[in-house]
């Protein structure tokens, strides 16, 4: 009688009537049931690539269905052992199709299932496993494009049937500089603006950005980021940004005549997140620093100078559409228009300065010569620059002082006043014979004088410095 007590027991546990959790023990006692097949289907291989199904086949000999009792099956990531999700299905026939959703299988590993069979002792792992990979991820993107204008849009190629629900991939945008990768904007994958879970309908994602991310010409590319371990997916081709579409004009030719203020119209593009540290720069064009600046204001399109800052004797001004990148933090010109101050051919100035003073008289004795002199101020705007006014620049004319003093006393004094102003070793003589006045020789006191020696005259200058001219005149050499 125990023997068939012992058997029966054996046969209700082996068809699930009977379970062995009573004993308080979690783990003892579980095993496979025996003659349960399980097929693996799944579309892809690829990370998130969609739903696996497990497909369960009870033997002929297992009655243990019932709506009170439910199959579970486990998934466990093999690297770590941890388990990411449990299924359950309730038990009420032999043919069972258990559906895991898509965004478990959110990263690239083995994966490992274990089923479950409540109120019984029946738990195993199932041989088959799936190795998951990383899914191929393009990024379609224009190539070129002008600064401060409408971007459009970018193509997220894909291959995936659900987003991740623990993570969120983003799409990142970066401007190169150098060798140096500089971050602008991210846009994250998973979400809408108004929160809701944005589930790809197509092999596709479509992403736009605003016209102020490319506010500077350079390099830019987009990166596809998953946020599970922060890891690039993709990238975009490189994006050449150029300038573009700004202009200055002016609806007169030249700056004078000036009335009150100096027009200057300027387009830009429409970019309503656009930069507020445009301006237009205006200055001499031979000139480096500026004269003045006026800010670029949002939905304006002229610029007023004011009259006063512009000079008749400037031959011309250029005007700078100039822009500070929020990226390099340097301010580049991107249109430019100079403009002469008057028209082709014209005289700014016409005629000859004022005579100056005249200057004083080139001897300080007897005969002499003063000048005087004046600038021709007539300078022609057209291209050879030539000056247009006639006659001489240099007045000369005779200016006799005092006549020059003709006695012995004099020429005494002259010599008295060499040796006092010259240097040590310089002798002077004079002789008082009538072909020798006002005359002197000087030489080193070492040597006897000849008579080809030079012969001076002294002439006694208005600011006390004696001057000595070969011969009788002052325009010999001195």
């Amino acid at each position: 009688m125990e023997i068939c007590s012992v058997l029966l027991c054996s046969l209700l546990i082996a068809s699930g009537i009977l379970s062995s959790r009573a004993d308080g023990i979690k783990d003892f006692g579980k095993r496979p049931l025996e003659g349960l097949a399980v097929d693996l289907s799944s579309v892809s291989l690829d990370v998130l690539g969609g739903n696996v199904t497990l497909n369960f086949h009870f033997p002929s000999n297992f009655s243990g269905f019932s709506s009170a009792r439910t199959l579970s099956v486990l998934v466990f990531d093999n690297n770590t052992g941890k388990r990411l999700h449990t299924e359950n299905v309730l038990l009420v026939r032999r043919e069972i199709s258990v559906i895991l959703p898509c965004e478990i299988f959110d990263h690239p590993v083995l994966y490992t299932f274990k089923y479950r069979i409540s109120n019984s002792t029946f738990e195993a792992f199932i041989s088959q496993t799936l190795p998951i990979q990383w899914g191929e991820i393009y990024i379609d993107s224009p190539t070129n494009h002008t600064a401060l204008t409408r971007f459009g849009s970018i193509w997220i190629r894909h291959n995936r049937k659900c987003l991740p629900k623990t993570y969120r991939d983003e799409v990142n945008l970066y401007y190169i500089k150098g060798h140096e990768k500089i971050f602008l904007t991210r846009k994250y994958i998973r979400k809408l603006s108004n929160g809701k879970h944005r589930m790809p309908k197509r092999s596709w994602i479509r992403m736009g950005f605003t016209c102020d991310m490319f506010d500077t010409q350079g390099i830019y590319h987009f990166e596809y980021q998953t946020g599970f371990v922060n890891l690039t997916l993709a990238k975009s081709e490189a994006i050449h940004v150029y300038w573009g579409q700004h202009t200055l004009s002016s609806l007169v030719k030249t700056i004078l005549p000036c009335k009150n203020t100096f027009a200057i119209t300027f387009a830009q593009p429409h970019c309503k997140f656009g930069r507020t540290q445009d301006a237009i720069m205006m200055g001499d064009r031979y000139s480096e620093k500026p004269i003045a600046h006026k800010p670029v204001e949002q939905g304006h399109t002229v610029a007023f100078f004011q009259c006063s800052l512009f000079k008749n004797y400037v031959d011309e001004y250029c005007f700078h559409y100039v822009t500070t990148s929020s990226l390099t933090k340097s301010t580049v010109t991107v249109a430019s228009l100079c403009l002469p101050s008057h028209p082709p051919g014209t005289s700014i100035h016409d005629g000859w300065s004022a005579w100056s003073p005249w200057g004083l008289c080139s001897s300080s004795c007897g005969q002499g010569k003063q000048h005087r002199y004046r600038f021709c101020t007539s300078v022609s705007t057209s291209k050879d620059k030539a000056s247009t006014c006639a006659g001489k620049s240099l007045m000369s004319r005779s200016c006799a002082l005092n006549p020059c003093p003709d006695t012995e006393d004099f020429v005494a004094g002259m010599v008295e006043e060499i040796k006092n102003q010259h240097k040590p070793g310089v002798t002077s003589y004079r002789f008082p014979h009538s072909f020798f006045r006002i005359r002197m020789f000087l030489w080193m006191s070492t040597n006897r004088a000849k008579r080809d020696d030079y012969v001076i005259t002294a002439a006694v200058c208005p600011s006390g410095v004696l001057q000595l001219y070969l011969g009788d005149y002052p325009t010999g050499r001195e």
